[in-house]
């Protein structure tokens, strides 16, 4: 067996880890903003609270490692950085959605791999006990998660036919990450195995985004039901210069549906270098089977 070093791992160049970095959004936020992400559960709802939670977990992250920050759409803008959370190397893309006052109105903070938002849940259940924000990370398989205004709840008129240009025209050394995933997959043939298999798990899509930004990317954001769960998805698509799809990123919220989807994939590849990635039976949810490391299938 090969591996391949999954992304979030970093560049393992100092002069790209900043410590000052202050996002802009963080001082310009709406009253009524909204917060979301993988390691969550609902919605940290109105400034103070998403100001609360964004500025603790930026404690704990040892330095920011930038692939790419910028605009997007007509009121998107994305950050996409690598970091280390008590030592362990975490990915981080961060999506804002401005309202017509320019304020940032609505965040989404997803980290991979899977241990990373199972440890990152876990500091900010100790740190966010007792306040408002207990219930979103009451429990790690779940948590209350009774906050309504989560965008990931919105899944009236999806559809059943968008089907992504790039998974056919994937690069043959490309990679997969994700929020459900430790370590990596890569090539084409595990890469479109695992997305072709997991569209099949979408009941339909409701799109918020869909397009081109920067030099090499492309954003997909929707919301979906999983068995009946809904769902909250993010996927970052780099692509190399002859226009392939070289790096793919999908994240999925809240909490547990980050723990349902690594289990419906874990069930369907179990027993197979693919399946080291996801929970199997017998696996522990947070683990690694290969620590830092990703299969070559």
């Amino acid at each position: 067996m090969t591996y391949h070093r999954p992304t979030y791992m970093g560049s393992d160049d100092p002069e790209r880890g900043h410590t000052a970095y202050h996002p802009w959004w963080l001082d310009n936020l709406a009253d009524d903003a909204t917060g979301e992400g993988a390691f969550m559960q609902g919605a940290a709802q109105g400034a103070q609270e998403v100001r609360a939670l964004v500025t603790y977990a930026r404690t704990v992250y040892e330095y920011q490692d930038f692939n790419h920050f910028g605009d997007y759409g007509e009121d998107g803008f994305i950050e996409d950085y690598t970091t280390r959370i008590h030592g362990e190397p975490t990915g981080v893309i961060v999506t804002v959605t401005r309202n017509t006052a320019g304020e940032a109105q609505h965040i989404v903070v997803n980290h991979r791999p899977r241990r990373s938002v199972l440890l990152l849940a876990g500091l900010c259940a100790e740190r966010f006990a007792g306040t408002s924000l207990e219930d979103i990370f009451a429990d790690a398989e779940g948590g209350a998660g009774d906050r309504t205004r989560a965008r990931y709840l919105r899944n009236d008129g999806g559809t059943t036919d968008y089907y992504p240009a790039w998974l056919d025209n994937l690069a043959d050394d490309v990679t997969l990450e994700g929020a459900a995933m430790n370590g990596a997959a890569h090539g084409a043939q595990a890469v479109h195995s695992i997305i072709s298999y997991a569209r099949t798990l979408y009941e339909h899509q409701v799109f918020t985004f869909s397009g081109s930004y920067g030099d090499d990317g492309f954003l997909e954001e929707y919301t979906t039901p999983i068995k009946g769960e809904p769902t909250g998805v993010v996927v970052r698509v780099s692509f190399n210069p002859a226009g392939e799809a070289e790096r793919l990123v999908v994240s999925h919220r809240p909490r547990s549906s980050v723990l349902l989807f690594s289990r419906l994939m874990g069930e369907k590849f179990a027993d197979t270098p693919i399946g080291e990635h996801f929970i199997t039976r017998g696996s522990e949810a947070g683990l690694p089977t290969t620590a830092g490391t990703a299969s070559a299938v």
